[in-house]
């Protein structure tokens, strides 16, 4: 028993319980009703995107590649516009690289090469440069 606790008792260390609520604060739900999680409708920010891409593999086929991400669609074409130079997340800042980088090559089977390179500041360490070396074309949408 301590000098804090004369009754040994938990329970008397616990908060009181919390009265009722008052009204008007709650959500009514009509008898019978399932009640919903309320949500902010989807913004474009979420809207369905696709982009098409020709891959030529090395025996000289080409194969199509549908990339529905915006964020792994901007990665690719970061990729494309840097050729054999590389993209790092200094020089073209973006919050999930090496994610990015994950999932081209895991869901569509591109070849990026990551060479890791040291720098210095303030802040030194090393980055990852990723360099695409698939031969990667974007299609044309056909827009009527």
């Amino acid at each position: 028993m301590s000098s804090r606790n004369p009754s040994g008792d938990l329970f008397s260390l616990m908060a009181p319980p919390m009265g009722p609520m008052p009204r008007g604060l709650g959500v009514s739900i009509a008898p019978g009703a399932i009640p919903v999680a309320a949500h902010t409708p989807r913004t474009d920010r979420h809207a369905q995107v696709r982009r098409e891409y020709d891959v030529m593999e090395g025996d000289g086929n080409t194969r199509r590649i549908i990339v529905r991400t915006k964020r792994e669609i901007w990665a690719l074409d970061e990729l494309m516009k840097a050729g054999a130079f590389g993209c790092t997340p200094i020089d073209n800042p973006g919050p999930r690289w090496s994610g990015y980088v994950y999932k081209l090559k895991r869901n569509h089977g591109l070849s990026i090469q990551t060479v890791n390179e040291a720098h210095g500041g303030p802040f030194k360490g090393t980055h990852g440069r990723y360099v695409l070396r698939s031969t990667v074309r974007a299609v044309e949408s056909e827009a009527a």
